[in-house]
């Protein structure tokens, strides 16, 4: 497959219908093109999605869910692409479980100058090449689109959330805001449990 056709294979990734839904799908395509195991991580930590088609990169977790700590401290300060680092500790625990002989590429990931987490490339004892390393930019360009739609997507969920609740307050009577608020306050108090008729009795409502 010639290196034109990978781009397109790429680009495809974000012009299908669902793309941000299915990241998974993504990590897969990007690794298999590469030939490298891919981590794409958020901020916090937590690998979203991932494939590992070259082997696993940790001895004891073939699912890992989130970054070593330690290592996501560090991710924290990386700002440029940093190529063909070797792997001298595990990527998700603490201890010497990782695979021997394995580099590793970062490439944080930035849209409209917002962090939105890295994708992480391991290979297998030999370097990317130099055609290899355009896909990575092309690769880092992809997630970094899909994981911007994903984030748009819990904003507008989380407008819809708050337009939600504005509406049902507002139909409300005095009344009724008078005893919701009295269940929010029983609900914080020392008991752990909400008596219904109490807060009724309490504010004089049946």
């Amino acid at each position: 497959m010639s290196k034109l056709e990978q781009v397109r294979q790429l680009r495809a990734l974000v012009e299908k219908k669902g793309a941000t839904e299915d990241l998974e799908t993504a990590a897969s395509s990007i690794g298999e093109i590469l030939r490298s195991n891919i981590y794409i991580v958020e901020n916090n930590g937590e690998i979203v999605a991932s494939y590992c088609g070259e082997g696993e990169d940790c001895t004891k977790q073939k699912e890992p869910l989130k970054l070593n700590p330690q290592f996501q401290q560090r991710l924290a300060f990386i700002f440029q692409p940093a190529m063909d680092l070797p792997l001298e500790a595990c990527l998700f625990n603490e201890g010497n479980c990782y695979t021997k002989n394995v580099l590793m590429t970062i490439y944080p990931l930035q849209m409209n100058g917002q962090r939105l987490g890295n994708l992480l490339l391991t290979k297998r004892e030999k370097s990317f090449t130099e055609d290899e390393l355009y896909l990575v930019e092309t690769a880092a360009i992809v997630v970094g689109v899909l994981l911007n739609g994903i984030n748009f997507g819990k904003q507008d969920a989380d407008l819809q959330l708050k337009t939600n609740v504005k509406v049902a307050l507002d139909s409300l009577s005095y009344s009724e805001l008078e005893a919701i608020t009295n269940v929010f306050h029983e609900l914080g108090g020392d008991e752990g449990f909400l008596v219904a008729s109490r807060v009724a009795d309490r504010i004089g409502i049946t």
